[in-house]
Formats: structure tokens, C-alpha cells, sequence
């Protein structure tokens, strides 16, 4: 992993279409969205990623606990620190 920050910005900007229960059978066969699934899956493969949550703190990979407490003291407490809302997914 290179920490580079650019490489995991949100992969979902845009807003999601509505869904209907009379519309998911033709969205699960229809393969309509399968690109963009395949490109998911490959940058959470080259970002290391097996599950979910799982956070990145300023470009880096955060391991262990995700409560507050640990996901605060693992973020810089500098005034200088980048603050990205979004960010991490």
C-alpha cells in the first residue's frame, strides 16, 4: 500500500437510484451494475480490504479496535490535520 490518499476517496458520489422490490429481480440479472461491482472489488483488493468496516485515517489503513475512543487517538490532534468528510470505507 503506497498511503497514497487519492486512492480511496468515495466510490459514490452520485446519488443511488431508487430501488423498488418489484425492481430487483432485473437488477440482479441483468448485470447492469456488474462493471462497477468487478471495479469495487478490485480496489478493495489492491487497498487490502477483506470486509467491512474497515477505515482509513489520512491515506492509511487503520487496524484494530473502531470504536471512538480508538478511531480518535489513532487521527492526528494537530490544528494542520486534513479533515476529509467521506472519507474512509
Amino acid at each position: 500500500m503506497t498511503g497514497d490518499r487519492d486512492q480511496h476517496q468515495p466510490n459514490a458520489p452520485e446519488a443511488a437510484p431508487e430501488v423498488t422490490a418489484a425492481g430487483i429481480p432485473a437488477n440482479l440479472t441483468s448485470q447492469a451494475h456488474a462493471g462497477r461491482i468487478d471495479s469495487d472489488i478490485d480496489s478493495a483488493d489492491s487497498s487490502g480490504v477483506s470486509g467491512t468496516p474497515t477505515f482509513f485515517i489520512n491515506g492509511r489503513r487503520h487496524y484494530g479496535a473502531y470504536d471512538i475512543t480508538a478511531l480518535t487517538e489513532a487521527a492526528p490532534q494537530t490544528p494542520e490535520a486534513e479533515v476529509r468528510p467521506g472519507a474512509g470505507g
